[in-house]
This record gives C-alpha cells, sequence and structure tokens, in this order.
C-alpha cells in the first residue's frame, strides 16, 4: 500500500522536472491531472486498505520507491532532447549498453555464483521475455510517446 501511495507522485516529479530542465509550464489543467490521478490512486489505496492487514512498511522500501519515481521522472526529463533528435533504437541500444557496462562489476560476483549450475532453457526464456517484452518494448513505446507528446 506505501509504495502504490509513493508511485503517484511520479507524475509530481516528472512535472516539477520538466518545468525545470525544459522549461515547460505548469498549467491549471496539468496540476488538475496531476490532482485527478493522485485522488484516484489514493482511493483505491484506501478502500483495499480496510480489508488488509494493519502491517506497517518498512520506511527504506518506501524510500527506495519513492527515489525510483524521482529518477524515472528524471530520465524522461534529461532524455526529452536526446529522444526527439535521435532514433529510438539507437538511443536505447546506448542507454542500455552503459547500464550494462555500469552494472556488470557489480553483479558479476552473484552472476558467477548463479552460471556455476546449469540454468534450463524455460528460465533463459523467462529471462528473455522479461527483458525484450518487459523492459525494451516498454521503453520503445514510452519514447515514441515521448516524443509524440509534451512532457
Amino acid at each position: 500500500i506505501n509504495a502504490s501511495i509513493v508511485t503517484t507522485s511520479m507524475p509530481i516529479f516528472a512535472m516539477i522536472l520538466a518545468a525545470l530542465i525544459l522549461r515547460e509550464p505548469i498549467t491549471g489543467k496539468k496540476a488538475l491531472g496531476v490532482l485527478m490521478g493522485c485522488s484516484g490512486a489514493l482511493i483505491l489505496i484506501l478502500s483495499s486498505a480496510a480489508h488488509a492487514d494493519a502491517r506497517v512498511g518498512d520506511i527504506r522500501g518506501d524510500l527506495l520507491c519513492l527515489f525510483a519515481q524521482f529518477s524515472f521522472a528524471l530520465y524522461l526529463s534529461l532524455f526529452n532532447p536526446l529522444i526527439k533528435r535521435y532514433n529510438v533504437f539507437t538511443v536505447n541500444k546506448y542507454m542500455f549498453s552503459w547500464a550494462t557496462l555500469m552494472l556488470l562489476p557489480l553483479s558479476s560476483y552473484h552472476v558467477y555464483g548463479v552460471i556455476s549450475q546449469p540454468i534450463p532453457l524455460l528460465t533463459w526464456i523467462e529471462v528473455g521475455y522479461v527483458v525484450v517484452c518487459g523492459t525494451f518494448f516498454c521503453y520503445i513505446l514510452t519514447m515514441i510517446g515521448q516524443r509524440t507528446l509534451r512532457p
């Protein structure tokens, strides 16, 4: 429930960062849209909270969710000029290549322990599906949306 509430902060971050970085005006229509989206999410969360147990989440998880929403909003604002200038596949190629190079030293120790055992074909197919459909295609569609729509 806490993560759902924190997730509703992404449009607010995107609107504020687009105003600061891209000089996009914050209009009443945008502010009203963000307010309506947040209030709808809050209604859903509060109505489902009545049926859930009363356990309280960890603040570290809430802060990680908040940082993830801020990071994605920052990505939408910073990459907007690149997406409008270059092909979406070119931007994705360089973005994923650099991300791989940055994360490889951090994850190679843990991957080595996993690779020492044979990995079934079904697992490779499932991982490929998540990487290609759940990540790559979603980023492509997001970039196409960014080319078409204003922040």
